[in-house]
């Protein structure tokens, strides 16, 4: 059975935390958990919770990128390119998130946001992680649903990208 991959970008270092200390309150496991983000700003929950790539070389726009949790694993590997933010887009990539969803959240790390991941084994993890990301208030969620391939965009319960819209006024 393949897994369901989730992404979100978190817009501060205090949302990063809230979301995952949510996540670890509703029972998601660390090992299925990772996060990226500029290495001037590591939220705190990360630092204690997820073992960090403390020397990256991977980068978008003028920050280095700190990768920690899952992702981890694969970020030597891919730390490798040259082109600034092809590393990340690689990571990604190889991770389960397709193109555009890749793109958008390259963009947010450009930014100076966080970029928080689950990989979930069931459905039901992965609605639960997308209602984590969704009442944190976080951006650009993407989710890799691995039951849509070669069927139609309405197949299953989760989407496919989903653009935050600020509420705030």
């Amino acid at each position: 059975m393949s897994n369901f991959t989730l992404f979100a970008a978190a817009n501060s270092r205090l949302l990063t935390d809230i979301i995952l200390i949510r996540l670890r309150r509703a029972k998601i496991k660390c090992d299925a958990i990772s996060v990226l983000c500029p290495s001037n700003s590591i939220p705190h929950a990360m630092d204690c919770w997820l073992p960090i790539t403390r020397q990256s070389k991977l980068m978008a726009g003028p920050s280095v990128i700190t990768c920690a949790g899952q992702l981890r694993k694969n970020a030597e590997v891919e730390a490798k390119a040259t082109t600034r933010g092809q590393g990340i887009f690689n990571l990604l990539t190889h991770a389960g998130v397709d193109a555009m969803g890749a793109h958008a959240l390259i963009e947010r790390l450009q930014e100076g946001h966080n970029v928080v991941g689950v990989t979930a084994k069931t459905e039901e993890e992965a609605l639960i992680a997308l209602q984590v990301f969704r009442h944190a208030g976080a951006e650009s969620i993407v989710v890799n649903n691995p039951s849509r391939r070669g069927s139609t965009r309405s197949a299953g319960r989760l989407p496919a990208f989903l653009s935050w819209v600020s509420t705030a006024a």
